[in-house]
Formats: structure tokens, sequence, C-alpha cells
């Protein structure tokens, strides 16, 4: 019998397992491994846990490949973007 899901409340700072973040993304363990030490979690994050924002990156390259078919390197232009937007928009916050 599989053991249950643990309920994810994003942004509680919980950390998940490779299986876990596995079950919950969708994702096999050796795509999330791939992309971990490709670099598209952050800084090689191999050794640390999956915390919610590397999960919720999970969905996203997920959704991006399964459902809008983007390939890796669309994947990671994507992700640069978005975390370049997301420091221009916490710099306009802050006045500068």
């Amino acid at each position: 019998m599989n053991d249950p899901l643990p309920i994810h409340d994003p942004g509680d700072g919980g950390t998940y397992s490779l299986e876990v973040a596995a079950r919950i993304t969708g994702l096999s363990s050796e795509t999330i491994v791939h992309y971990q030490e490709g670099g598209l979690l952050g800084p090689s994050r191999t050794d640390a846990p999956i915390d919610d924002e590397s999960l919720r990156t999970l969905r996203r390259i997920g959704h991006l490949r399964d459902a809008v078919g983007v390939n890796e390197p669309g994947i990671r232009l994507i992700l640069e973007l978005a975390r370049e937007l997301e420091t221009l928009r916490d710099q306009m916050r802050a006045g500068f």
C-alpha cells in the first residue's frame, strides 16, 4: 500500500525527500535529479532536500514541458527571465 502524500501547504517552510517530491510533482526521481544537476532548481542542489520554492519550480517545469511542449533550453530561459522579473519587482517595491 502506498503511503499517503503529505499535505502540502506552500510557504510552510517544509522540505521534501526526492521520492515525495516526485510523487507530488508527477516527475520521476531521475528527472528531478537531472534538473538539480543542471542548475534548474538553483545552484547545485543535489545534496539538499527539496524545499517549497524548488517544488514550485518543479511544478512549473512539468507544466512547461508537458502542457506547453517547451524543451529544456527553453525552460531554462523562461526560469531565468522569471527570476529576473521577480528581482526587478522586488527592487521596485523597495523603492529603487
